[in-house]
C-alpha cells in the first residue's frame, strides 16, 4: 500500500526548495535593488535593472560642462548610487555614478553612467571603471545603449568640434586624482 504521507512530504520538500531559492535571491540584492557589491575581490557587473530608479538616488546639480564635444550642454545632474569615498581614497567597487542632461522629457535626456567594476577592468584607462550610455524606452524603462571601456563599446565615440572622435577615457583621465569622477567635489556636498 502506498504511503499516504509521501505526497505531502514531497510537496513540503518542494516548498522548502522554492523558499530557499527565493531567500538566496533576495540576499543578492541591497535595499536599493542593486546587486550586492560587497563580495571582496570580485568584479561588480551591473544590468539595466540596477539603474532603475536612479532619479531617486542622492544627487547634485552641476554646472553644464563638456570637454570639447563630450556631452551636450543643458541642465546637468549627477546621481550617486553608493558611498562617497573619504579624502584621498577611491570609490568602492559597486559605486554607480549617473550623469544626466535633463532637457525636456526623460526620453530625450542624455544619460551617461560610470560603474566601479573593479577587478582591474579598463586597466589602460580609468582603471576599474566601466562606461555606459543609457536611454529611456518609450515605455519609460531604462535600457543600456552601450557599455564597456568606451572605445570599442561606443564605436561612434563622441565627436569634438574639430571632428576628432574621442571616448570616455580620453577625458576622464584628467580627473584621475578624483578617481576619474569630475563631479566629486560637488558630490561631497551630499555628506552630512
Amino acid at each position: 500500500m502506498p504511503d499516504p504521507c509521501y505526497s505531502l512530504r514531497v510537496a513540503k520538500r518542494h516548498f522548502e526548495v522554492v523558499v530557499a531559492v527565493w531567500v538566496v535571491g533576495l540576499s543578492a540584492c541591497t535595499a536599493e535593488g542593486m546587486a550586492d557589491p560587497a563580495i571582496p575581490g570580485e568584479p561588480f557587473i551591473v544590468f539595466a535593472a540596477d539603474f532603475e530608479g536612479f532619479t531617486s538616488w542622492p544627487s547634485v546639480e552641476v554646472e553644464p560642462f563638456t570637454m570639447d564635444g563630450g556631452h551636450r550642454l543643458g541642465p546637468t545632474r549627477v546621481y550617486l548610487g553608493g558611498a562617497l569615498p573619504r579624502e584621498d581614497e577611491a570609490f568602492e567597487v559597486g559605486t554607480v555614478v549617473v550623469k544626466t542632461v535633463e532637457d525636456g522629457a526623460a526620453e530625450g535626456w542624455e544619460v551617461h553612467a560610470m560603474v566601479k567594476r573593479g577587478g582591474g577592468y579598463n586597466a589602460e584607462g580609468a582603471r576599474d571603471w566601466e562606461w555606459f550610455d543609457l536611454e529611456f524606452t518609450p515605455s519609460g524603462a531604462l535600457a543600456i545603449a552601450w557599455r564597456g571601456e568606451g572605445d570599442a563599446a561606443n564605436p561612434g565615440g563622441y565627436v569634438t568640434t574639430t571632428g576628432e572622435r574621442i571616448a570616455c577615457n580620453d577625458c576622464h583621465v584628467f580627473a584621475g586624482a578624483r578617481d576619474h569622477v569630475f563631479s566629486l567635489p560637488e558630490l561631497r556636498a551630499l555628506l552630512p
